[in-house]
C-alpha cells in the first residue's frame, strides 16, 4: 500500500486562513470529534491565534455528547460546563504539542496510518457493494461472495500444477487435513518439508506470490472441520481467496479511487490527529518514567506514603477496626499512585506552559448556545 508522505507531513496552517475560511482540507483538519467545516452555521468557537487553534462549534457539541453521554450538557452546572471546555481546549494543545513534535513523521506513525487507510478502503468498498445493497443477512453473505469472486477473478490468479500435486501429496502424506488448528501468530511445524518445497511457488498474480509454505500455514490456522477440501480444483480455490480477500478487496478499492474518497480521507485524518495527540501524551509519560529513575526515589515513596497514609492507605475492617496498610506491604500499589499524580503533574505543567502568554478567546455568546 502506498501512502502519501505529504498528506502526513502538513503542518498546521496559518492561524489567520485555517480558523476562518470554510475551503481548509480535511487533511490540514486538526479535529479530534467532527470534520464540518467552518461556515456561517458553524462558526468558530475557541481561538488560540498564535497556535493556528480554532475549534467550531460542531466540534464542541460533537466532544460533549459523545464525552458525556449521560450527562447531557443542558444538565451541567456552569463550572462543570466551563471546566469540560478547558478539557476539549487542552486535547486541541497536545494535538498542537504533537505535531509541533513531528509525530506524524515517525515510522511507527507512517506504517499504522497505511494500515488504517487499507481498512478504511476495504470498508467503504465493502460497504458501497455488500451493506448498501444486502437486505438481510442472507443478502449479505451473497453479496459479499459475489465481491469477491469478482476480485479474485480480476487477479488472475495462476496455480501452478507441479506445486499443487505436491501440496497435495503432502497433505496427504502428513495427514494435515486432520491435524489440530494452530494460533493465529503461531508456524506450523512442518520439518519434515523441505526448505525448497515449503518455498515452492505455488500461485502468483498481480499481488504477488503465495508459496506452498504460505498455504500450509493459513490452512493449519482452521479448525479441522472447517477446512476446504484442496485435493479437489473447487477447494483449493476457496482456500487461495480466504488467503487473498483482504488484498484483493483492497486492490480494488485504490482501483475505483476510494483511497480519495471523502469519507476515508476524514476517516484516516482523525486517526492521524488522534494517534498525534496521545504521542504527545506518552511523551509526557516517558519523562515521568525517567523521573522515577532519579536517585531518592525510595524516599520520594516514603514521603509520599506519609503524605497520604490517611486518605489512601487507611480503612476500617469489616468489624469497624481502623486498620493502616503499611508500606512494605503495599510498595508496588503506591508506586503506582505516585507515578499517576507525578504523570498528571507534568500533564498539567505541559499545558500550563502551553497556555502561558497564550490569548485564548471564546466566543461567550456561542458558548451560552452550548
Amino acid at each position: 500500500m502506498r501512502f502519501s508522505f505529504i498528506l502526513i507531513g502538513m503542518m498546521f496552517f496559518s492561524a489567520v486562513d485555517g480558523i476562518s475560511k470554510a475551503d481548509v482540507p480535511v487533511t490540514q483538519m486538526r479535529r479530534l470529534y467532527d470534520f464540518t467545516p467552518v461556515s456561517a452555521s458553524n462558526p468558530i468557537l475557541v481561538t488560540i491565534k498564535t497556535y493556528g487553534i480554532g475549534i467550531p462549534i460542531s466540534e464542541a457539541r460533537a466532544y460533549f455528547s459523545s464525552e458525556f453521554p449521560e450527562n447531557p450538557i443542558q444538565k451541567m452546572s456552569p463550572a462543570e460546563k466551563r471546566r469540560h471546555l478547558d478539557e476539549l481546549i487542552d486535547d486541541h494543545l497536545f494535538l498542537w504539542e504533537g505535531y509541533q513534535e513531528k509525530a506524524n513523521q515517525t515510522p511507527g506513525l507512517i506504517r499504522l496510518l497505511r494500515n488504517t487507510q487499507a481498512l478504511l478502503m476495504q470498508e467503504t468498498l465493502t460497504q458501497m457493494e455488500v451493506g448498501s445493497k444486502a437486505k438481510n443477512q442472507d443478502d449479505y453473505q451473497r453479496l459479499s461472495k459475489q465481491l469477491l469472486d469478482q476480485t479474485f477473478d480480476k487477479a488472475e490468479v495462476i496455480v501452478s500444477n507441479e506445486a499443487y500435486d505436491q501440496l497435495k501429496a503432502t497433505v496427504k502424506r502428513l495427514n494435515l487435513a486432520l491435524a489440530p488448528a494452530i494460533s493465529p501468530g503461531a508456524k506450523p511445524k512442518l520439518d519434515s518439508l523441505a526448505p525448497e518445497v515449503q518455498d515452492r511457488s505455488l500461485a502468483k498474480c498481480k499481488l504477488g506470490m503465495i508459496t506452498i509454505g504460505d498455504f500450509l500455514t493459513a490452512y493449519l490456522r482452521i479448525p479441522p472441520s472447517q477446512r476446504p477440501d484442496i485435493q479437489t480444483q473447487n477447494g483449493t480455490v476457496d482456500m487461495l481467496k480466504r488467503m487473498l480477500e483482504d488484498d484483493l478487496l483492497i486492490e480494488e478499492a485504490r482501483e475505483r479511487g476510494l483511497d480519495k474518497a471523502p469519507i476515508v480521507m476524514e476517516k484516516l485524518q482523525l486517526n492521524l490527529n488522534i494517534q498525534t495527540r496521545l504521542y504527545a501524551l506518552d511523551q509526557i509519560t516517558k519523562k515521568t518514567v525517567n523521573d522515577m529513575k532519579s536517585p531518592g526515589h525510595e524516599a520520594q515513596l516514603k514521603q509520599w506514603y506519609k503524605d497520604h497514609v490517611a486518605d489512601l492507605y487507611t480503612y476500617k475492617d469489616d468489624k469497624g477496626q481502623i486498620q493502616v496498610e503499611t508500606y512494605d506491604s503495599i510498595r508496588d500499589r503506591i508506586e503506582n499512585d505516585y507515578f499517576d499524580a507525578m504523570n498528571e503533574q507534568n500533564r498539567a505543567k505541559l499545558i500550563q506552559s502551553l497556555r502561558q502568554g497564550q490569548t485564548v478567546d471564546i466566543n461567550e455568546k456561542l458558548y451560552e448556545s452550548l
